[in-house]
């Protein structure tokens, strides 16, 4: 007769199992990023020989540029250097990326006389960037001040408090 099943043995299997799902897709993601640094290379041999075009050698760095980021995720209550390092995250992705913008701008400037320098740039150029940093960066850094204002909150209140336990 086998053991029945206990609320705490079946949580403790579904907490094990969440875990090796998690290492299983950690190993899944270190496999990805591999692949896309051994794309890297591949495009810029490529590139040197003359195999790729540009916005293909593009893809390929930032594919394998947006792999190596190891994203932060916030855990626990929030403080401004949290939401700094989402800040750097959403730049880097844009600086890895802008460049593939570029190129295909690039191509349809060199195929087209419609397209001038004035649209090229406001249209192609780190346009990425750009609008991360009026919104998104925008965004956490009001969050961020949000953060550091609840902290003083905090210390000005305990010393308020301080102050009438002291009077007391």
């Amino acid at each position: 007769m086998s053991p029945q099943p206990t609320p705490f043995s079946d949580a403790q299997a579904a907490v094990q199992a969440k875990i090796t799902a998690r290492q299983v897709m950690r190993r899944a993601f270190n496999d990805l990023c591999q692949q896309a640094s051994r794309l890297l290379q591949q495009a810029d041999q490529l590139a040197i020989v003359g195999g790729l075009s540009d916005i293909e050698i593009r893809q390929a760095r930032a594919a394998s540029k947006i792999a190596g980021i190891n994203f932060y995720s916030i855990t626990g209550q929030a403080d401004a250097a949290d939401f700094n390092r989402l800040d750097y995250d959403l730049r880097h992705v844009a600086r890895s990326v802008d460049p593939l913008i570029e190129a295909i701008g690039a191509d349809a400037k060199a195929n087209s006389t419609e397209l001038n320098d004035a649209t090229f740039k406001d249209c192609f150029k780190d346009v990425i960037e750009t609008a991360i940093l009026g919104n998104a960066c925008h965004a956490l850094d009001t969050c961020a001040d949000a953060a550091r204002e609840a902290i003083e909150d905090k210390d000005e209140q305990a010393e308020h408090r301080r102050t009438l336990q002291e009077a007391e």
